[in-house]
């Protein structure tokens, strides 16, 4: 069961960016929009900076409320998809605040690892704050959704074998590597661990997945996907028959 929402003051920010500005025009007329300091929640519409700025100003102010971001901007990493002609109130409605816990642990790691050591200190901070995060999403699923632990094992067990193949795969490899000339260069091996442990995964995946009876899952998606592009670029290159 889903979490229920009870915003009654919600607050529309976008950044100066034209593409966040078409959106704030389009959603201008869409709902009553409070002012951001006597909202209980904001919108806002841009990228990556543009919510990691109003977060530090949140943080800043003492007042932290919830933040739906929305991307409008250039990657938008830690936005949500903009859906053009999308019923935005609804797609409220259906955020939990657990993913508002995950942002407000996320954005102060990301803040202090930047200001202490840069780039290398912000990915630290993602890696802290993401290892704290995930018992935290554990017990808040559990309790706000009523999700059973036989759920996470149902969805868990087959990525979770697929990494201790690819985590045997990369050792052997490494071992491998380290006796021959591919171990002088970091490059080559970084390189070729990579392609060694993604193609691990995905075919272990594959396999278990075939083995497992085909479950309904992320890997149906993504072979739902891959199967969709494929036949896009055949029917792409197949010659074009002429009129008469």
């Amino acid at each position: 069961m889903g979490v229920k929402q009870d915003f009654e003051r919600i607050a529309l920010l976008a950044s100066t960016d034209r593409k966040a500005q078409e959106a704030a025009r389009q959603l201008a007329d869409t709902a009553e929009w409070a002012q951001f300091d006597d909202a209980d929640a904001v919108v806002v519409l841009g990228g990556d900076g543009f919510m990691l700025h109003t977060l530090h100003q949140m943080l800043d102010g003492g007042r932290v409320i919830p933040a739906y971001g929305v991307n409008r901007g250039t990657v938008g990493f830690l936005m949500n998809r903009w859906r053009e002609g999308g019923n935005l109130a609804a797609r409220l409605a259906k955020a939990t605040r657990i993913g508002v816990v995950e942002l407000l642990m996320l954005m102060p790691a990301i803040i202090v690892g930047l200001r202490t050591s840069g780039t290398v200190g912000a990915a630290w901070g993602v890696l802290l704050a993401t290892c704290a995060i995930v018992p935290v999403v554990f017990v808040a699923l559990r309790a706000e959704l009523g999700i059973r632990l036989s759920h996470y094992f149902a969805r868990l067990w087959r990525p979770t074998l697929a990494a201790a193949v690819m985590f045997a795969a990369l050792t052997a490899w490494m071992r491998f590597a380290a006796s021959t000339r591919i171990g002088d260069s970091h490059a080559a091996t970084l390189l070729s661990a990579v392609t060694i442990g993604a193609a691990a995964y995905g075919l272990a995946m594959y396999a278990i997945w075939r083995l497992a009876g085909r479950p309904e899952g992320a890997e149906s998606v993504v072979l739902h996907a891959i199967l969709q592009k494929l036949r896009g670029s055949r029917d792409r290159l197949r010659p074009q028959e002429r009129l008469p």
